[in-house]
């Protein structure tokens, strides 16, 4: 899948192993970077064969720096790749991770990097020593699937695949500060709201919660992707919906919210925390195919990448119309930068095509739900029926009365 990211202007694009970038404040064209090729030697010939059968090396997470100063990036060969960006973009370091990464974060001094990885752990990476291994700061029991820093670094918080939300002290993250306990399935994503000190959270139930970080709810509400009713099958996990990403914007106090199996976007206004951090719907915008992701602007416009030839980047403008009521629609060739940006994207999709053999990863986060008793329960029907047809009655005959002794 292909992921955008954003920060003060500066604009990247992470596609297979490649990174597009720009400035949206001096335009000059799309830079490319690509992913340097991770060392094979001493690796076991039958991983070098899957990486080939999926496309070889990508990109699995990345982020900006506060500053917009780094990017950070971990990929499939188990490497997280630091580049200092600016009008052409260079290699600060490539280090060795034990596991694939899941998310890639920075703190506020950028002086440190931190990474989740898919067994559930959390390193911590120096940005001024390049040359510097990662320290294992905590872990999970389970997949961690997104993180955040809140409250200026004092607070790491991360998601998993056991519906768990924990936020820990950081940098000594094996001190929990809280547990913020209420999703039905796995928690896929995570947005701080720093002006309310709120967390905001998406998962597999489809259903966006508000938290404080003490871990109490604040806010639950129900996304247009409805769930469908609990059973005692498993789910289809080729059609049930789940919130995959969020965009919080704080200048309009909008939240945009995108689905894997229900292709639109939503998009919310969050009221104050005395208010109730309550989400009221104000659009919903209706796609042909699942997104793969969505970021705000600083300006309140809203990118969004799709698996679409000649549509692969959608740029919304947002327009307030009086009090609290935003909406979003899509740019003219009168934005004229927005519009050259989006077109010269669009114009590159072959650079997005192995992408498209990279399925979701929501699919296998669904938890199976395996059925001891229905084979069992039958075959005893069975084997009941059987012997009641061949007037067998032994099971059923009462035991012999015990012979008593003569007096």
């Amino acid at each position: 899948m292909a992921a955008i990211r954003r920060k003060h202007g500066k604009v990247a694009l992470a596609s297979s192993a490649t990174v597009l970038f720009c400035d949206t404040g001096t335009y000059e064209g799309w830079g490319t970077v690509t992913l340097p090729e991770g060392q094979t030697e001493g690796k076991k010939e039958e991983e070098e064969e899957r990486l080939t059968e999926n496309g070889g090396n990508r990109i699995l997470a990345s982020a900006f720096s506060p500053s917009g100063q780094y990017f950070g990036v971990c990929d499939n060969q188990k490497q997280l790749h630091l580049y200092k960006t600016g009008q052409e973009w260079t290699l600060v370091s490539t280090r060795s991770v034990v596991k694939r990464g899941k998310s890639v974060a920075f703190t506020q001094d950028e002086e440190r990097v931190i990474l989740s990885d898919k067994s559930g752990d959390v390193y911590s990476f120096s940005v001024s020593q390049p040359d510097s291994q990662g320290e294992l700061t905590h872990g999970h029991l389970s997949m961690v699937l997104d993180m955040v820093l809140a409250r200026d670094d004092q607070y790491v918080v991360t998601c998993d695949r056991d519906e768990k939300i924990r936020v820990s002290n950081f940098p000594n993250s094996y001190n929990i500060y809280s547990f913020c306990l209420g999703h039905t399935d796995f928690v896929t994503c995570l947005s701080y709201v720093e002006e309310d000190d709120v967390l905001l959270s998406g998962s597999g139930d489809t259903t966006i919660r508000a938290w404080s970080l003490e871990g109490k709810q604040l806010n639950c509400t129900k996304t247009g992707a409805i769930q469908p009713p609990d059973t005692d099958q498993a789910p289809d996990t080729t059609t049930r919906p789940a919130v995959q990403k969020m965009s919080y914007c704080p200048k309009h106090r909008l939240l945009a919210v995108a689905f894997y199996g229900y292709p639109s976007v939503e998009v919310y206004r969050l009221a104050a925390r005395d208010e109730g951090c309550s989400l009221t719907l104000q659009q919903c915008i209706s796609l042909t195919v699942d997104p793969w992701d969505i970021s705000f602007d600083g300006d309140g416009n809203l990118w969004l990448v799709q698996p679409v030839e000649g549509s692969t980047l959608q740029v919304y403008r947002s327009l307030p119309d009086g009090g609290h009521s935003v909406k979003l629609s899509e740019i003219g060739e009168s934005e004229k930068t927005l519009y050259q940006i989006q077109m010269d994207v669009n114009s590159k999709w072959d650079m997005f095509q192995g992408c498209l053999a990279t399925p979701s990863t929501v699919p296998t986060l669904w938890k199976q739900r395996v059925d001891n008793m229905s084979e069992y329960l039958k075959r005893k029907q069975q084997r009941l029926t059987e012997n009641k047809e061949g007037g067998d009655n032994s099971n059923t005959d009462s035991p012999p009365e015990k012979a008593t002794k003569a007096s």
